[in-house]
Parts: structure tokens; C-alpha cells; sequence
């Protein structure tokens, strides 16, 4: 697609095209058809308007094929590629090609969108034309279960943005970029088994744009329902946590990056007595006091189990010696 620019005070690097925005809707998925079915139906289906095309990238071997080819036959703007299962920024990788509208929007295959939601994007990215990312806001489907509100409460809820605001990083479930940012971003690192969504925004911030979250950009998430699988999820955050501070000195790091130094020593400190902290914070923002306990036993564990995945990943390029 040809971007036709026009240059403005507000635009010095004619990010915005002249021409309507055109929104691209890119979803990596792998055997979840019946999730990605409700995506795509949240996406086409009771909303003020539709993405201008969905991309959907598949990496699995189930009904998937059938799902996409359902709405395709109805004539929806929608259309299917087929990858090897390598992981989620290989699977956007390959999807990006595919994506001409000037805006490529990243959400989950297990999420439901806004009725509004498209139209906020596409709103959201004229109204601020220097910010190279937008988040968005992202709710939990499971209210009443324990392990989903804690999940919520820890990974999602962006505390004390009630208005836009710039932020360090959004989550990739639901964010959007302007293409011609991701052109000079580059792809996704592949090489990032975890944490590629912050290696990409800080990858933008390098590049002199601004990512900010605007929580008027909701939609819905299937949250982890199980103790199991929060914990579980919280070792791979660990990992990629230490791993984008490997590739970027500059990011930000609560915990040491080395054994020596007076910094790194308080930082010892702090980390070994982060779960107790975890678990008092959490248990404060829970609601009630059944909660509380919940929320606190669940901080601490999920805490340990992300300093386990730190460790893990810090101790790696030891193991690759040995």
C-alpha cells in the first residue's frame, strides 16, 4: 500500500496518513480455534465499526483453517497464513507482510474486544500523532474466580491511569502501532522466548517515540483460571525479564545485573525480601478478607516463581559454557 503523508507541527515525521486510518488486526494463534472464534466474532460482529482486515496466524493443527474460512465466506476482511509453530514473534513476523492498513493492531487469540474498540484505536493514534505504541485496557473475563483476579490484579491492571498517559510498556495483548514505526523498529526478536513485547516498545522508545496507554481502549481477556498456570506463567515472565535486560544495559532493573557493586548488593537485598513485600502489597488490594489470604499466598508464591525464572535465564549463558 502507498501511505500518502502530509507533514505537520504535530506530525514531524508524517506518521499519519492523509487518507483514512486503515487498521490491520494481526492475531497469532495455535490450536485454540474455538477462543479465536470468539476473538474474531468480538472483532465483526455488534461493534460501531469493523477493523479494515484481520490477519490471523497459524502456527497449530486444529480447526483453525475452518473458523477463518467461515467468516471469509461471509465476506468479512479477514485471511489466514500458515506458519511453523516458532513461537509468537515468529508468527507476527511472518503476519506483518500480510498487514496494509497504516496502523497494525496485536491482540490475543483468546480476547474480546469492545464494541468500540476499533474506532478508540483509530482515534487514539489521530489524537496523538507522536506516540509510536498505544496500549490499551485489558479485563478479566473471570471475576469470580480467585486465580483470575490475581492474575488481574498483578499483570493487567495498570494502577492509578485513569486518563492517557506515557508508560515504559504495554502489554502485546492489546496494543497497536503505527506501521511506519514498526518499519523502523524492525521485526520481533525471535530469540525472546518471553518478554519480546517489552524489547518491542522499548525498541520504539529508542527510536524517538513515545508509547503511551489509554485505558478507554478495552477489551476482554480469558485470564488463567488455575493457581498452576498463573505461577507457571509467572516463571517465563521472570526469564524474559532478564532476558531484554541482557540485550538492553539501559532498560530499567529492579534486580541486580551483577554480583559486585554496592548497587548490586542492595538489590540482593531487595530481591530476597520481594515475596514478603509481594505479598503484603497484593494482599492490601485485595477485597475482602478471604481474598486477602488468597492474594497474599498467591503473590508470594508467583514471586518466587518469577525470581525462578530470572535465575534461570541469568544463569543460562553458565550452563551454555558447561
Amino acid at each position: 500500500m502507498e501511505a500518502k503523508k502530509e507533514m505537520n507541527d504535530d506530525d514531524p515525521h508524517g506518521l499519519v496518513d492523509a487518507s483514512p486510518p486503515l487498521l490491520s488486526v494481526l492475531i497469532a494463534t495455535r490450536d485454540r480455534a474455538a477462543l479465536l472464534d470468539r476473538t474474531l466474532h468480538s472483532l465483526l460482529y455488534g461493534v460501531e465499526e469493523r477493523p479494515d482486515e484481520i490477519v490471523v496466524v497459524d502456527g497449530g493443527r486444529d480447526a483453525t483453517p475452518e473458523v477463518v474460512a467461515r467468516y471469509a465466506a461471509t465476506g468479512a476482511p479477514i485471511r489466514r497464513v500458515a506458519v511453523s509453530n516458532r513461537g509468537v514473534s515468529h508468527a507476527r513476523n511472518q503476519g506483518v507482510p500480510f498487514c496494509t492498513g497504516w496502523l497494525v493492531a496485536t491482540v490475543d487469540d483468546d480476547v474480546m474486544v469492545a464494541p468500540d474498540w476499533a474506532r478508540r484505536v483509530k482515534a487514539a493514534h489521530a489524537a496523538y500523532p507522536h506516540a509510536g505504541g498505544i496500549g490499551g485496557r485489558t479485563l478479566n473475563e473471570f471475576p469470580h474466580v480467585v486465580a483470575a483476579r490475581f492474575e488481574q490484579a498483578r499483570s493487567f491492571e495498570v494502577y492509578g491511569a485513569n486518563n492517557v498517559r506515557p508508560v515504559r510498556t504495554v502489554a502485546g495483548v492489546n496494543v497497536s502501532y503505527k506501521r511506519a514505526v514498526m518499519e523502523r523498529a524492525g521485526l520481533f526478536d525471535e530469540r525472546l522466548t518471553s518478554g519480546e513485547d517489552v524489547d518491542y516498545n522499548w525498541r520504539v522508545a529508542h527510536a524517538g517515540y513515545a508509547i503511551l496507554y489509554d485505558p478507554s481502549i478495552v477489551l476482554t481477556h480469558h485470564n488463567r483460571t488455575s493457581a498452576r498456570a498463573v505461577l507457571r506463567q509467572q516463571f517465563w515472565y521472570g526469564r524474559g525479564y532478564r532476558a531484554t535486560r541482557r540485550k538492553w544495559p539501559d532498560l530499567p532493573s529492579g534486580p541486580p545485573r551483577g554480583l559486585w557493586g554496592w548497587k548490586n548488593w542492595v538489590k540482593m537485598v531487595l530481591f530476597v525480601a520481594d515475596p514478603f513485600y509481594q505479598a503484603w502489597l497484593f494482599g492490601r488490594r485485595a477485597g475482602t478478607p478471604c481474598d486477602r489470604l488468597l492474594f497474599a499466598a498467591l503473590a508470594f508464591l508467583s514471586d518466587v516463581y518469577w525470581q525462578a525464572g530470572f535465575l534461570y535465564e541469568a544463569l543460562r549463558p553458565w550452563r551454555a559454557r558447561g
